[in-house]
């Protein structure tokens, strides 16, 4: 019985964490002349900053805890760092800005 608490109170407190999904990671380039769109999850109503090369941009997390944030278009450049705060911090190093092109098909 106490074990199972100790799981579900650890299960609650992880919950109240800034997270990202797996896209926005370290190493990332992100588009040129873009408005730069970032979001993730943390606890309703928590405050959420993100800065990227000195440009800080503020949100609030909505009632199921999602926040969004388009920091502003920026040129070519890098390797920046992109600091994400709220009750916890993440920090993405090693982010360029630049041309992003996905490619598919199929070859023979």
């Amino acid at each position: 019985m106490f074990t199972l608490a100790a799981l579900l109170l650890g299960a609650l407190s992880a919950s109240a964490e800034i997270r990202l999904p797996r896209l926005l990671a370290s190493h990332m380039v992100l588009q040129r002349d873009q408005p730069i769109h970032l979001w993730g999850w943390a606890d309703p109503g928590e405050n959420v900053t993100a800065e990227l090369n000195g440009k800080p941009q503020s949100t609030i997390t909505d009632a199921m805890g999602h926040w969004s944030i388009y920091l502003p278009a920026a040129s070519a450049g890098g390797p920046f760092r992109l600091n994400i705060k709220g009750t916890n911090q993440i920090a993405l190093d090693d982010i360029l800005i630049g041309d992003v092109w996905f490619a598919s098909g199929q070859s023979h």
